[in-house]
């Protein structure tokens, strides 16, 4: 099977299943994060479902980031916090620990 046309760093890409379709997250210099969904398995067709550009500051520390929901929600992680994206780069919530916060790499989504 032929992967998407991305060009992101292999550490930043997660692949999952969305919707019962077959799904790569994956962020771009630090700055951009795609959604790839895979439309037609057969024909090896992947569409991009959707890209959310973070803010300069962010994309400058070297953060995780993965779009988490159809939508195009983004969670980026941080030393002891978590900040929640829409698809337009708008912060919605920072959720903080004490202790720092490790992402599972399991996505698990509505049937």
């Amino acid at each position: 099977m032929r992967p998407p046309p991305v060009n992101g760093r292999r550490d930043a890409m997660q692949l999952f299943e969305m919707e019962g379709k077959l799904a790569l997250s994956c962020c771009q210099h630090n700055s951009t994060i795609e959604l790839w969904l895979m439309q037609d398995h057969a024909n090896e067709v992947w569409v991009c479902a959707h890209r959310v550009t973070l803010p300069v500051e962010l994309a400058e520390t070297g953060v995780s980031a993965y779009i988490v929901s159809q939508e195009g929600d983004v969670l980026v992680n941080r030393m002891k916090s978590v900040l929640h994206f829409d698809r337009k780069g708008n912060l919605l919530r920072e959720f903080r620990a004490e202790r720092g916060i490790e992402f599972s790499r399991h996505v698990q989504t509505k049937p």
